[in-house]
């Protein structure tokens, strides 16, 4: 009897082990050649790597840009004009200070090459002491800061000032021309690669006069020479009447400062 029971079990155990040695080489992974890891593993890795996103670039190499502002600007100037009276004989060039602010606007574009940019710049403004507007040449220096940028602009250029109502210095229909010259500020934030949104401040130096006086020197000081010039004729007539030709050319010859505070939009590619 227990013989029987021994060859029963050993039959039984036999079996078993015959039927799950299969069935166990049907699970083992497949390696690689090199036997380094499972060929599934591989390719679980390298379909993440197909499917994992791309980040897109927060900033592009910039070639052109181009903005637009808009805020605030006061203005402080000091004006040449006539003081006395004809009939007094005491016609002289006095300097009247005037002030003023209001909105402008502005437009500008450029190319960019590494840290530096180069372009033009047109602003207007409409003041409480008159119209005033530039053109320029713009020069300026950025640092790069991921999406933040603070950047440096200096310019120079064309000004023109027209007070029609005698806004300035008690003048009528005045026009006067000159030159500018700007230094500013601002820092730039990218939202986007190809677009920025922005703040700057800025201040300019303004020489004008109406056509034919020399900004080079002190309008103000040449008339003063002319008329004492005026004052070595005899004739008193004729003294008073070269005097107030004298003055009434250089009159509305004006230099000052100007200063903005703006928002600006730009585009970059």
């Amino acid at each position: 009897m227990c013989t029987q029971t021994a060859v029963l079990v050993s039959a039984f155990a036999l079996a078993m082990a015959t039927f799950c040695s299969p069935a166990r080489a049907q699970t083992r992974w497949p390696t690689t050649p090199a036997g380094d890891q499972p060929i599934a593993a591989s390719v679980e890795a390298d379909r993440s790597k197909r499917e994992a996103p791309s980040t897109r670039p927060a900033r592009i190499n910039e070639l052109v840009y181009a903005n637009v502002e808009g805020g605030y600007e006061t203005l402080a100037i000091s004006t040449v004009t006539a003081a006395g009276a004809l009939s007094a004989r005491d016609i002289r060039p006095v300097s009247v200070g005037t002030s003023g602010g209001g909105a402008f606007y502005g437009v500008g574009a450029g190319f960019r090459l590494a840290f530096f940019t180069l372009g033009g710049r047109v602003r207007g403004a409409h003041l409480s002491a008159g119209d005033l507007s530039t053109i320029d040449g713009e020069l300026g220096a950025r640092l790069v800061f991921n999406r933040f940028e603070p950047y440096f602009t200096f310019g120079a250029g064309y000004a023109k000032l027209s007070a029609l109502s005698g806004e300035v210095a008690g003048i009528p229909n005045l026009d006067i021309h000159g030159y500018n010259a700007r230094a500013g500020l601002g820092l730039d934030y990218y939202p986007d690669k190809n677009f920025t949104l922005g703040v700057n401040v800025g201040s300019d130096v303004l020489v004008m006069a109406r056509s034919g006086v020399d900004l080079s020197t002190s309008p103000e000081a040449q008339a003063r020479e002319r008329v004492k010039a005026c004052q070595a004729m005899t004739d008193p007539t004729q003294q008073q009447q070269c005097a107030t030709s004298v003055v009434h050319d250089v009159e509305g010859a004006s230099a000052g400062v100007a200063g903005t505070f703006a928002v600006t939009m730009g585009v970059h590619f």
